[in-house]
């Protein structure tokens, strides 16, 4: 059961400290809700599942926005499941269609003069063992 089969990983030219960006985080801004619906979404082969990281807000703010702008870029290109990764500054988009992949690679890498992209078609399955959701 191959869930997704495309991933980019996204660098943008942003050093981010840990340490900076949980001195950054606001109670508010935890928006991430239970794990358990994203894992329902996963094992329905849902397209669009929204993954949110409660520390993107932070790690936007000392990036001066270009974190979200970029998640929401990739957005707008079609279904796509776009999050920063730990406290930032990496971004993983997860796709189905190598088409649109390279095209969201394409626009990032025009758009953006100092990004690094790393592309994959790596295949995550899903399988249940004890309750436990292993990705």
């Amino acid at each position: 059961n191959a869930i997704l089969d495309q991933i980019l990983i996204i660098i943008p030219n942003v050093k981010l400290s840990t340490k900076d960006v949980f001195e950054k985080y606001n109670k508010s801004d935890a928006k991430s809700g239970s794990i358990s619906k994203i894992i329902k979404k996963i094992l329905k082969h849902e397209k669009k599942i929204e993954v949110i990281n409660d520390l993107e807000e932070s790690a936007n703010r000392l990036s001066d926005g270009l974190i979200k702008k970029i998640i929401q870029e990739c957005n707008e290109q079609g279904e796509v499941n776009t999050f920063m990764t730990g406290s930032g500054s990496g971004i993983v988009a997860l796709m189905l269609d190598q088409q649109q992949t390279k095209k969201i690679k394409e626009f990032l890498e025009n758009k953006y003069s100092n990004i690094k992209i790393i592309c994959t078609n790596l295949k995550m399955y899903t399988c249940w063992k004890k309750k436990n959701v292993i990705v």
